[in-house]
């Protein structure tokens, strides 16, 4: 028979297709029965259906293993581009996978171009990445993504999957041809942490994946035991066959073997019990003490000048005297003026016993000002001679109402804040209604303004003066001797009308001839 050209270029492309291999990978032989059927292993079947290509037989893979790469089958006219596990092609097996169950597995194929060669590149686990047909004599092109692979970094395409030449890409393609992808392996440190220990471990580098090799002795530790290598926040100790994946730090964790004792000095205040303490552990804190008259402020390692407070979380490593620091109390008293206007809090250190100073009283609308108690039920007053001890509070008393007679009229204020009069009318004493000497008395109380927060009410011969919540001070009546406190003219009479601008008048008393006043700073006016 007369071989043609053509005949002859296929023949030479599957007998290149033929040689292409991936490596034979050995396993526990069927027929050995140690390792086979007959022993106590459970083996399971991978099948190969080659999709019309040569027969691969079947192999038993016991539980657990790998199963081999077998030799490639070829196919006229088609070239072999991996194992799937689904007919369809578009998943491919990577031979590294544990054999748990029976297993088909499909050969994928792609027809080649008359006049080309196929380049195959395959990745990690014998899986084909990528395929590409180039034309007798031309270049193939590098693939434009880089394939992955846990833990590695592509390098580049080699002729071997181990030990192989880097494939350089001007080379001219003159056969069928498997590139393999080239990895670096990442790889991390182990440090370990000595946490006192001698002699130091050093670093060890490790690829991933790998395991770190356990230090060949324990490290040691004056007054300690060793316990063992532990990972950072880990309670159970390292496992030293565990994969590393990542760089980390083990730590030397020590059991104290000695005991110290802590001592609270607690400088005046109340006892504080010291505390046996093993080492490399931590003291409890204990109760704060007390002390009349002061604040503790903390634990301190020197006493006296107290700049270095103790940390709870310090490892006590030796006998040690904590020392109490004291914050002098400064009392405070406390007025509550029960809905009346604010009086400020007044302080003393203890030390000065200074006596409580009474303030000015405070003012609210329709009330009277009945004095300061020590209790909220005002049963006992306050004694302003009470010497600043300890913090407490005093109490404002508050009658409903006032009442003020002068020389020929009186006048009131209701609890609802609003304020009345009655008796003589001369000199406009009472404002409302026919002013002027001779003008018929009231008898009966009649409203004077329309204010609802008067807060008290002076009643003097002729005139008449009044202090509203707000703190303003008002006058009406005769101005006689200028007693109205109004200024020029200083006769006649007037309606009323506010005393200057202050608002922090807190009482005033209108006298016969005269006036006068005390404002909240304490000043006295008349």
């Amino acid at each position: 028979m007369r071989i043609t050209r053509r005949m002859r270029s296929v023949f030479i492309a599957l007998s290149a297709i033929a040689l292409f291999g991936l490596g034979l990978v050995g396993c526990d032989s069927p027929n050995n029965p140690a390792t086979g059927p007959g022993s106590t292993h459970t083996y399971h079947t991978v099948t190969f259906e080659t999709n019309g290509g040569s027969t691969v037989n079947s192999a038993q893979v016991r539980e657990g293993q790998t199963v081999a790469v077998p030799t490639e089958p070829i196919k006229a006219g088609h070239a072999f581009v991996g194992w799937h596990t689904n007919a369809s092609g578009n998943s491919p097996f990577n031979f590294n996978t544990a054999i748990t169950e029976a297993l088909t597995l499909h050969a994928h194929w792609v027809e080649v171009q008359e006049g080309h060669h196929l380049v195959r590149f395959i990745t990690y686990g014998g899986i084909v990445f990528a395929t590409v047909q180039v034309p007798y004599g031309n270049t193939a092109d590098e693939p434009q993504n880089e394939p992955t692979r846990e833990g590695h970094d592509f390098t580049a395409w080699y002729y071997a999957a181990t030990g192989g030449s880097r494939f350089d890409f001007s080379t001219e393609i003159e056969a069928h041809i498997s590139l393999y992808a080239g990895w670096d392996i990442h790889q991390f440190t182990v440090n370990f942490e000595m946490n006192g220990g001698i002699p130091q471990v050093q670093e060890q580098t490790v690829d991933w994946n790998g395991t770190a090799t356990r230090p060949s002795q324990n490290p040691t530790r004056t007054n300690f035991e060793f316990d063992d290598w532990f990972a950072e926040g880990a309670e159970t100790a390292f496992d030293f066959s565990a994969p590393i994946t990542a760089s980390i730090v083990l730590h030397a964790r020590w059991t104290g073997t000695a005991t110290f004792t802590v001592t609270f000095n607690s400088n005046g205040g109340s006892a504080v019990e010291a505390e046996q303490v093993v080492i490399g552990q931590t003291v409890t804190r204990p109760a704060d003490p007390t002390m009349d008259n002061y604040n503790f402020a903390g634990w301190f390692t020197d006493d006296g000048t107290f700049n270095n407070e103790f940390a709870f979380t310090t490892a006590i490593t030796g006998n040690i005297t904590l020392f109490a620091q004291w914050v002098t109390i400064i009392p405070t008293v406390t007025f509550n003026s029960n809905g009346g206007s604010p009086v400020p809090a007044q302080q003393a250190p203890p030390e000065e016993t200074a006596n409580t100073i009474r303030p000015p009283n405070p003012l609210r609308a329709g009330h009277t000002f009945a004095g300061w108690f020590s209790d909220p039920e005002f049963i006992q007053a306050y004694n302003f001679g009470t010497p600043i001890t300890a913090n407490r509070t005093i109490h404002a008393r508050w009658l409903q109402g006032q009442v003020s007679a002068g020389w020929q009229h009186t006048m009131a204020i209701r609890s609802d804040g609003s304020l009345w009069g009655w008796g003589n009318r001369a000199h406009n004493r009472l404002i409302s209604g026919f002013p002027g000497t001779g003008a018929s008395p009231q008898s009966t109380p009649i409203r004077v303004g329309i204010d609802s927060d008067w807060v008290l009410v002076s009643a003097g011969n002729t005139h008449t003066m009044a202090i509203l919540a707000n703190g303003a001070l008002v006058a009406w009546g005769n101005r006689v001797n200028g007693i109205l406190g109004l200024g020029t003219p200083i006769t006649g009479t007037s309606g009323m009308a506010r005393v200057g601008a202050a608002n922090n008048w807190v009482a005033v008393s209108a006298g016969g001839n005269h006036t006068m006043g005390i404002s909240a700073d304490g000043g006295r006016w008349a």
